[in-house]
């Protein structure tokens, strides 16, 4: 249920604050993989928390396959707390279109 799904995370996100408290950088960047409508409840949650920018408080939008979203997120003095999030990118398969040259030798490490 949507109830299920909020909670799911909501539990996510103190997890993760916990988690990245305990990392030495004061900024981590973090890599979050999910489904799509998991990382869409993921963005109205942290909407709250949210500016008015140009990437919260947008209606239903379509989630590629392997689309992207990346965030800043604010942690407050008291574990387990936001007081901010900004979104930079939402939903974003740009990526998908991008055309590879097959003559071109790929490196993966």
């Amino acid at each position: 249920s949507v109830v299920d799904l909020r909670t799911r995370v909501e539990e996510f996100l103190r997890q993760l604050i916990r988690k990245s408290l305990t990392l030495p950088s004061k900024e981590p960047t973090i890599l979050c993989v999910s489904h799509g409508l998991f990382l869409k409840e993921l963005h109205r949650v942290l909407s709250r928390f949210g500016s008015s920018g140009p990437m919260f408080g947008q209606g239903d939008v379509s989630y590629p396959n392997t689309g992207v979203s990346q965030y800043r997120i604010g942690f407050g003095e008291a574990e387990e707390e936001i007081q901010q999030a900004e979104c930079e990118v939402y939903a974003c398969g740009e990526h998908l279109q991008a055309k590879i040259n097959t003559s071109d030798p790929i490196f993966i490490a």
